[in-house]
């Protein structure tokens, strides 16, 4: 394994754990009816933008590191 590999490695772990992480903050905040419950209108719009931010790293991070793997992995030694 090159580093070029292990770079593709941790960056899909770490895309996959923030992925994980605000995919299980918002399960546990669904309801009854399956919709998201805040306190206020400005609690639940920062939060939104921030969940929505960190899961769009994530799928970077998860694309990025898939693509350092197969790249790895072709022009590896």
């Amino acid at each position: 394994m090159n580093n070029v590999q292990l770079y593709g490695a941790f960056c899909t772990a770490m895309g996959g754990l923030f992925w994980l992480l605000v995919q299980r903050r918002r399960f546990y905040r669904r309801g009854l009816g399956g919709l998201q419950h805040f306190r206020n209108f400005w609690t639940g719009l920062i939060v939104s933008v921030m969940e929505w931010a960190v899961a769009v790293v994530s799928i970077l991070a998860l694309l990025l590191g898939a693509f350092l793997l197969i790249l790895g992995a072709l022009y590896g030694n």
